[in-house]
């Protein structure tokens, strides 16, 4: 049996030009990774971090004969609708949103706000199917689902399975890449994070050791998973050896099941090797756990980003809260009306994006997709709002909807600009 047989069939070279050629996919170019804000040249943007998940992804495509042009349009569009800031940017963002509308969801409801209420990979599906007609529905489903991960824990339902084996390559290459160059920055970045090669090493092999159910072989592979004297800190042997894993698994597993169509790769998702997939899971907690959400850098860089975009948000939603009638424009503005907001460029900003995005539509206007079975998170958020409410501030909620969509499309940079003529504002 051919391995291509189980590739998703169709033509994805005009999606990948759509995307690349997109204002949003030029602005990941100064979107912070995992080094909010960096003050050297050589740490990945978002920019950097999806061309790499590219190739990981192409890769393990052409090893499997899937399709290449489908693979690089997911992609490359991955994280198109990802935050300033990495993901403190996105974190800030929720919390924006639950104090807006936490008061208008029962108590289940509220439990599953940070999982529903707004999350990078639901605003690049929507960002790639509200604006750009000629991106196809396999393209923005795979999107959707590409925080995947077959060593995640089984409970996450934020994260369901990408329908294709396409999608399910260019989830795992996301999370190689990370894992990756996010290793190779912490070590780069020594200076703000105190872990150079050694320490880096040391604990994660401690940590490793620690779970009881990590198999005494990979004590082996740990040494040259962090070769020192190899570029990158062992980088080619790092990702060579999870690729070599994922490949000879996922030819196993389409064998072995006699797979012969790309419909049935749901049913027999890739998964590497079993003792690989506990590595991983402990190895991504181990950077995200132990090292970003503790070390004091990492912490202290991630609130100020928080706070940046909040001030942003804050700055602009007090102004527009509340419109005027609908048959009016809905900045217009009085004649006798001489305020420091008139010349901030940021508040004109703002309203070009309105009146170009939102400016003709009504609430249900903004929530139609192109593709029905796709839900993202403005849907997600007016369904567990109760009708009265929508009648009432439908408006309201467009506005609403509307500046986040502003404010996540921002750059770190344009952010940290808004931010300084705030506090010029301010402080005059």
């Amino acid at each position: 049996m051919h391995t291509a047989n189980c590739a998703k069939q169709g033509t994805f070279d005009k999606d990948l030009d759509e995307i690349v050629s997109s204002k949003p996919f030029r602005r990941l170019s100064n979107k912070s990774q995992v080094m909010v804000k960096p003050t050297r040249d050589h740490f990945r943007s978002r920019l950097i971090h999806t061309i790499e998940v590219n190739h990981i992804a192409i890769e393990i495509g052409n090893q499997l004969e899937l399709n290449v042009p489908f693979i690089s349009a997911m992609a490359m569009g991955h994280d198109i609708g990802h935050t300033p800031f990495a993901h403190a940017g996105e974190r800030a963002i929720r919390e924006i949103l639950r104090r807006e509308l936490v008061a208008t969801f029962n108590v289940q409801e509220k439990n599953l706000i940070d999982r529903n209420i707004f999350h990078h990979s639901s605003n690049s599906a929507r960002i790639l199917q509200n604006k750009y007609d000629s991106v196809q529905e396999a393209t923005v489903s795979g999107v959707l689902t590409h925080s995947w991960a077959p060593w995640k824990e089984k409970d996450d339902i934020k994260n369901p399975i990408p329908d294709t084996y396409e999608g399910q390559v260019v989830a795992i290459a996301d999370q190689i890449a990370s894992i990756n160059h996010d290793t190779e920055d912490i070590i780069e970045g020594k200076a703000y994070t105190n872990y150079d090669a050694t320490k880096f090493s040391q604990e994660l092999k401690k940590y490793i050791k620690g779970k009881k159910e990590i198999p005494d072989f990979l004590d082996v592979k740990l040494g040259s998973f962090l070769n020192v004297a190899e570029p990158g800190y062992g980088r080619s042997t790092r990702i060579n050896m999870i690729v070599k894993d994922v490949t000879d698994s996922a030819k196993a597993i389409i064998k072995k099941n006699s797979v012969n169509s790309s419909t049935a790769s749901k049913e027999y998702p890739i998964i590497p090797s079993p003792d690989w997939c506990l590595f991983l899971m402990y190895y991504e907690k181990f950077i995200r756990e132990i090292i970003v959400q503790r070390e004091s850098w990492f912490v202290g860089r991630d609130s100020i980003a928080e706070a940046l975009v909040s001030t942003v948000f804050n700055h602009i939603w007090p102004k527009f809260k509340t419109g005027q009638d609908q048959q009016q424009s809905f900045f217009e503005e009085e004649s006798s009306r001489k305020r420091v907001e008139e010349e901030t460029l940021s508040i004109d900003h703002y309203k070009k994006f309105y009146n170009d995005e939102y400016g003709q539509k009504s609430l249900a206007d903004s929530l139609k997709k192109k593709y029905s079975s796709i839900t993202t998170w403005d849907n997600y958020i007016v369904s567990k709002i109760k009708d009265d409410i929508i009648r009432d501030k439908s408006a309201q909620i467009l506005r609403l909807i509307s500046i986040i969509d502003f404010v996540s499309g921002l750059t770190d940079r344009y952010c940290q600009e808004i931010f300084d003529r705030v506090y010029h504002e301010f402080s005059i």
